[in-house]
């Protein structure tokens, strides 16, 4: 008959076991491991490390969604990025456009414009350009001012063959009127003799030693009518005081 002493012993392994069972739960998450664990033998390769299992690999276990940035991700399921297109330049301005031309050729075109007739107003309206911006690019350089200048001297010269191609023109002087007569256009005169006067104003203005009016100055002061005492009042005036006496005798002073 098995003493006291030999059923404390058969029972004390059971005991270890019942105590080591919550352990392994705490360790596992709660769940006890059915798993038998057997001791390696000597010599014998290492199991490997169990991996992590990738999401989704159940099935109904919605897959993880890869960023755009992450390594390894697909750019077409990401965030697409547009492509950053360059701002289209700003348009030139008139006067831009003007100053990009080349010295030669900007000042060539302004004086044909002008020697041809033209003016520098109508010019800057041509090119939508303000008529004081172009007189500061016109003043601005030694070169263009003389060019300018030499431009509208050399335009007096078409203002004077204007002046006598209108005076010739006699088409406009008569006309006709409801009778058949022949009657003076006293208007188209008269709008003919104006323009002619502003040409010949202005030609004489650009260009005044060839077209402008000469003054000749001829003028006679006559004394015999002014007295000695209204003379010598006048010199008086400007200080001058002057005494009118007897002219001196010839032999007077080698005497």
């Amino acid at each position: 008959m098995a003493t006291r002493k030999t059923v404390a012993k058969a029972k004390a392994p059971a005991k270890a076991a019942k105590k080591a069972a919550p352990d392994k739960q705490a360790r596992g998450g709660g769940k006890a491991s059915h798993r038998t664990h057997y001791p390696a033998k000597a010599g014998s390769i290492p199991a490997p490390a169990t991996q992590q299992r990738p999401r989704g690999s159940i099935s109904g276990e919605r897959p993880l969604r890869k960023k755009a940035g992450d390594a390894g991700a697909n750019p077409a399921a990401g965030t697409k990025t547009a492509k950053a297109t360059p701002k289209p330049a700003k348009p030139l301005t008139p006067i831009q456009q003007w100053r990009a031309l080349s010295e030669d050729a900007s000042l060539s075109e302004l004086c044909a414009f002008i020697i041809e007739g033209g003016h520098l107003a109508e010019f800057c309206k041509s090119k939508t350009i303000a008529y004081t911006t172009m007189l500061d690019w016109i003043n601005e350089n030694p070169r263009r001012s003389e060019m300018y200048a030499r431009a509208r001297e050399d335009r007096s010269d078409l203002l004077a063959d204007e002046i006598v191609a209108i005076s010739d023109d006699a088409k406009t002087d008569l006309y006709i009127d409801k009778d058949g007569n022949e009657r003076v256009d006293n208007e188209a005169i008269a709008r003919s003799r104006l323009r002619v006067d502003a040409r010949k104003w202005v030609a004489a203005k650009l260009k005044p030693r060839v077209y402008g009016e000469k003054l000749e100055l001829n003028a006679k002061v006559d004394h015999s009518k002014v007295t000695d005492e209204a003379l010598l009042a006048q010199l008086a005036q400007y200080g001058i005081n002057v005494k009118i006496g007897p002219a001196p005798e010839a032999g007077a002073d080698d005497a």
